[in-house]
């Protein structure tokens, strides 16, 4: 856990961001119920969502594990609204592979809200992530740490860990942005080249079209596959 990872100040504004996104959800009657309170790839409707995947501590951690080629997997944002919860409330892994001694997941949680037990917190069961199957909810309950987080915090943890969000029982909603990292040569749960707003793409920096995928794209023609090296859409030694 890194503490300040954001300022407060800069919380404030990317909850009343965030907020804007949910109210537009909830105003959807095609969003499935699973998906209220928590906004997929916030970063392609409101473009300020871009800078966490810059360059930064994060990064650096995630890359200590998956190597420096790693991908994002899913940015989903997480909220438990006043007096609720979301789909998080259950027990899960955000990782169904297990391969013992070998991570091919990473997760990232940044509240931007102070989180708490009341609040709705992250609950985690530590050194679960060797478990194939999931515990009981009393031994869950048993083992379960609540880590009081203040907004702008950052934790990280493997995908394999159990866990579980928590229920909010204040009158004030509980914001926080998730985000799940995966090695380079795995599939992302969306095909993020092809979704990135054209207006987007000429400012994406470096580490950005990484995490993105733009690195690890395959040819949809021979034309490409014979492209010079400088222009083929995959990179070398992407891991």
């Amino acid at each position: 856990m890194i503490p300040n990872f954001m300022t407060r100040s800069d919380c404030m504004v990317f909850a009343r961001r965030l907020q804007t996104l949910i109210d537009e959800d909830l105003n959807n009657p095609k969003l499935p119920s699973q998906d209220r309170n928590m906004v997929h790839n916030p970063m392609f409707r409101d473009s300020s969502f871009m800078r966490f995947l810059q360059k930064s501590a994060l990064t650096e951690i995630v890359a200590s594990v998956l190597q420096d080629t790693f991908l994002l997997y899913a940015f989903t944002t997480s909220t438990m609204p006043p007096k609720g919860s979301n789909w998080s409330r259950r027990v899960h892994v955000d990782c169904p592979r297990l391969i013992p001694g070998y991570a091919t997941n990473m997760n990232a949680f940044i509240p931007l809200t102070d989180v708490s037990v009341d609040n709705g917190g992250i609950e985690i069961m530590p050194r679960s992530q060797g478990r194939a199957t999931m515990p009981t909810l009393r031994e869950f309950d048993s083992f379960k740490i609540v880590p009081e987080l203040n907004a702008g915090s950052l934790l990280v943890f493997y995908s394999r860990l159990w866990h579980s969000g928590g229920e909010n029982q204040t009158r004030q909603p509980r914001h926080a942005l998730t985000f799940n990292f995966c090695r380079s040569f795995m599939r992302q749960r969306f095909d993020y080249p092809r979704m990135v707003p054209p207006a987007q793409v000429e400012g994406l920096d470096e580490m950005q079209r990484q995490l993105l995928g733009f690195n690890v794209r395959v040819p949809a023609s021979m034309d490409e596959y014979y492209l010079p090296g400088e222009e083929r859409l995959y990179k070398p030694n992407q891991g």
